[in-house]
């Protein structure tokens, strides 16, 4: 069987190699000889263009090419065209170089560098390439959110606060920071928090309720709850029981744990501010907080059982709800128990052991706890422990310490005492408002005003307030 007829293909008046024409149609299809490049055998009269050689550039495959290594010339060269037949560079123009490849050729050759590609080839290059980069610019930015992100700060943070119960102290409390300078809700609400116990940063009653009232406008339901607590209460801002309902209404809209306890809590206060009970309701709403693992309504059961408020009672389950909370860390848990230690009830009256359980929930910014701690220590007659826990509330700004300072300084001071009064008054406490009243009404330490008596004790009826006097 003859051998296959072999082709000198040039290029830019360079010598490629010798390819039979199988090879050569294949790197014409590949790219990597172009139709114009020139092709001679032996017996023809001049070099011809690859594309009239071949009339036209096949895509066949090659048979197998050997190992691209450099093959030394064999000692069986064959005769080249005459030197007139060499192409001159004039006679096409081939395509600008761009990258450098190889093609292998037969026995008999060296490997020679070519400059040409397809313009394809080349675009798949670039797309292929920027694909990569996509990937990976992808991939960094999903790694720098998972380590760096709000919620892997907000996350770490957590952690931190596991290895000490209810505190994420300065370390935790930083993370916070980063992850709720970046606008993550939970961070917000938690940071807030952390601002009331002065846990890790300085105790700022505004700066809580900014963090609050963000995180509920953009829609967390905890924030929500929360901040319609403060609202409620007048905590560092000017009661709003409208506000407080629209912001609660949102979260039980949610249906979100805090949501059901934060209005039994409201219903709570309703009924003692109008002397109108509604305990059946209130057992409810805080069932359904407790169903979902909050454990301030888990207490606020208890509590409820062991009193029959809303329920039969039943003081050996209400005690177990409430040390069940209580293992857990939480604040209502703890002043229960304390009251129940002063009181006796269910339980040997322990001074100690309510002192103890009421230090617990103060520390954590319980508002009731804070305003029976004080006065456990007023009646006490530890005056110095008593107004350290009455400047925390007064801090805190809580109405009902802020009352609870003007009686204390009634008979020391009328003038302080009316200054304390004010400020519960502007918040919104009721009785606060009625007693300002009262002065106005008198002129006893305030210059005498019917018209300021009239503002003041109408602001306290429209609350529902019912004088006892």
């Amino acid at each position: 069987m003859p051998s296959p007829r072999r082709y000198i293909i040039t290029q830019d008046g360079e010598k490629l190699g010798e390819f039979t024409e199988e090879q050569a149609l294949h790197y014409l299809d590949e790219g990597s000889l172009h139709p114009h490049d020139l092709g001679w055998a032996p017996g023809m009269d001049a070099p011809q263009p690859l594309s009239a050689l071949f009339h036209q550039a096949g895509t066949s495959t090659p048979p197998p090419i050997p190992h691209r290594t450099i093959i030394h010339p064999s000692p069986q060269p064959q005769s080249p065209p005459p030197s007139s037949y060499l192409p001159s560079p004039t006679l096409h123009s081939a395509p600008t170089p761009l990258t450098t490849g190889y093609i292998p050729a037969v026995q008999g050759s060296h490997f020679i560098p070519v400059h040409h590609r397809r313009p394809r080839s080349i675009l798949r290059s670039i797309l292929a390439t920027l694909i990569v980069l996509l990937l990976l610019i992808t991939a960094s930015i999903i790694w720098y959110h998972l380590s760096h992100g709000p919620q892997a700060l907000y996350q770490r943070a957590l952690t931190q606060a596991q290895k000490h119960p209810t505190r994420f102290l300065t370390a935790g409390a930083t993370l916070l920071q980063q992850a709720a300078s970046q606008a993550h809700a939970p961070a917000q609400v938690e940071l807030a928090l952390c601002h009331l116990r002065a846990d890790g940063v300085p105790r700022d009653v505004p700066t809580a309720l900014q963090l609050l009232q963000a995180a509920a406008d953009a829609g967390d339901p905890r924030a929500q709850a929360l901040y319609a607590s403060m609202l409620s209460l007048g905590q560092g801002i000017p009661r709003d029981l409208a506000k407080a309902q629209s912001y609660l209404r949102l979260a039980l809209d949610q249906s979100h744990p805090e949501a059901f306890y934060q209005w039994a809590q409201w219903l709570s206060h309703q009924a003692k501010t109008t002397g109108i009970p509604n305990p059946q309701e209130i057992y409810l709403s805080t069932t359904l907080a407790a169903e979902k693992g909050h454990l301030s309504a888990l207490a606020t059961l208890g509590w409820m059982q062991i009193h029959g408020l809303g329920t039969t009672a039943n003081s050996h389950h209400g005690l177990t709800l409430l040390s069940k909370a209580a293992a857990q860390h939480d604040p209502a848990a703890h002043h229960y128990l304390g009251l129940l230690a002063l009181a006796g009830d269910n339980t040997l009256v322990s001074p100690t052991l309510a002192e103890h359980h009421l230090l617990i929930a103060a520390e954590a910014a319980h508002p009731q706890a804070i305003l029976a701690l004080a006065k456990y220590y007023q009646q006490h007659h530890q005056s110095a422990a008593a107004e350290t826990w009455l400047t925390i509330g007064t801090d805190l700004q809580l109405p009902d310490l802020l009352f609870l300072r003007s009686q204390h300084t009634l008979h020391t001071s009328l003038e302080e005492s009316l200054q304390w009064l004010q400020k519960a008054a502007d918040l919104g406490h009721p009785q606060a408002q009625h007693q300002l009243a009262a002065h106005y009404q008198k002129g006893h330490g305030l210059p005498q005003s019917d018209t300021l008596a009239k503002k003041w004790e109408n602001l306290a009826t429209s609350q529902g307030y019912r004088s006892q006097e």
